[in-house]
């Protein structure tokens, strides 16, 4: 099942699109790639300057260490187009509330599919915590007197997401 797919409403479709917007305003991905390299040159340089052969589990250890460094990096980066993400939605008019439901839907989806590891070595992790905070965060925003988008009828969201839907 796609994301579009996941969306019952225009509201939580906008939540996910607000989300992937902030990654692309906060330059999240040129970030990644810049950590990327310069972690890759500091691993090189310190490679040179090691006299002696590295034991095998040395290096097992070290790219462990590479790996879950860029997670928590990543996972910031996912917090913060969540918080980016919800202003935006609810400056254009949006539920922001919605962003937690379509949490709360791709995390049912995920508990019924991936396992244990596959859910720590996420990304994108769709935690409890990570709910309630976009819970709290959507409540407290000053909803805008008036709405700066204006919303789809009840009968065109549903031919939209028709649209998208995977075969």
């Amino acid at each position: 099942m796609g994301i579009v797919e996941v969306c019952d409403t225009e509201d939580e479709l906008a939540s996910v699109m607000a989300h992937e917007m902030n990654h692309v305003a906060a330059r999240h991905a040129t970030e990644m790639l810049t950590t990327q390299n310069l972690s890759q040159l500091a691993i090189i340089a310190a490679i040179s300057v090691v006299p002696i052969p590295i034991p095998p589990i040395a290096w097992e250890g070290a790219k462990l260490g590479y790996v879950l460094s860029l997670l928590r990096y990543s996972r910031g980066k996912e917090a913060e187009a969540d918080r980016l993400g919800l202003r935006l939605m609810n400056a254009a008019g949006y539920d922001p509330a919605a962003m937690a439901s379509v949490f709360r839907k791709l995390s049912e989806q995920q508990h019924s599919l991936p396992s244990v590891v596959e859910r720590f070595l996420s990304s994108h992790p769709l935690s409890e915590v990570r709910m309630r905070d976009a819970e709290r965060r959507a409540a407290q925003l000053d909803r805008p007197a008036t709405a700066a988008v204006a919303a789809a009828s009840p009968s065109t969201f549903p031919q939209v997401k028709m649209m998208f839907a995977k075969d």
